[in-house]
């Protein structure tokens, strides 16, 4: 199959100060052409359209090194991420792809999707040893020795609450590490509903980053948590006690 069109996209992140290699568009444009091939047997995503599977989930998962917070840079090698819920693998595929020198965790609990994730890796990344793929819960991960407070960087896209995402987030950081939490700008009182959770958890909001996808209307936010302090051992509590009973 032809290449796609790749110069809107090239554009797009140019705004952002981002270079999109040639090896990239190789990567990204094998990486659509699973994702579309396997949508109808998955349900990966309602986004199918090549100009959508650019903005709304390549641009969008690189908002983040847009607004990283300075402890986090782009730059020093060996830095360790946790995506959660990867799904399709946004955006912690996308970031990898971006950032190569990051060690990034993918944890998904859907066996059909970490089967994805797995053709994804092996078709686009077979070589590096710094992507994985964890089946496993967000609240399993972060009672996992080797895990728990191993991450500077936890990232989630449309995942759960945020006082919600906080309790599978925050144990799994270092301290000094940060949080960002992909969200829509309706979040004030989602934010505002977190802070007993932040107390308890060892977190503080550093702050928020509202933005426009390149070129059209969508307005977008990212959350960011520093984790100031140690996590009690207790949390996260048991798998889906999380969302039942928010902190």
């Amino acid at each position: 199959m032809a290449m796609h069109d790749f110069s809107q996209l090239e554009q797009d992140l140019s705004l952002w100060n981002i270079p999109l290699s040639e090896e990239q568009k190789e990567q990204l444009q094998q990486y659509y052409l699973l994702l579309t091939e396997r949508n109808a047997q998955m349900n990966l995503t309602a986004i199918d359209a090549f100009p959508d599977f650019c903005r709304l989930h390549v641009a969008d998962s690189l908002a983040l090194l847009r607004f990283l917070p300075e402890q986090i840079s782009r730059e020093t090698g060996g830095r360790k991420v946790a995506d959660l819920g990867s799904g399709a693998g946004f955006p912690g595929m996308i970031l990898k792809l971006f950032s190569p020198d990051w060690e990034v965790h993918l944890v998904e609990t859907q066996g059909k999707r970490v089967l994805f994730l797995e053709e994804v890796r092996a078709a686009i990344l077979p070589a590096d040893e710094g992507i994985h793929i964890q089946k496993m819960r967000a609240e399993e991960a972060g009672r996992m020795p080797k895990l728990r407070e191993h991450f500077s960087l936890v990232t989630a896209r449309a995942v759960a609450e945020l006082s919600v995402l906080l309790e599978y987030a925050l144990p799994l950081l270092s301290v000094g590490g940060v949080f960002a939490a992909y969200k829509s700008r309706e979040t004030d009182e989602e934010i505002e509903g977190a802070a007993k959770a932040l107390e308890i958890l060892g977190g503080r909001l550093l702050r928020t980053e509202d933005y426009v996808l390149p070129n059209t209307d969508t307005a977008r936010r990212l959350v960011f948590v520093e984790k100031v302090k140690a996590t009690e051992e207790k949390y996260p509590r048991r798998a889906g006690m999380a969302k039942k009973r928010p902190l």
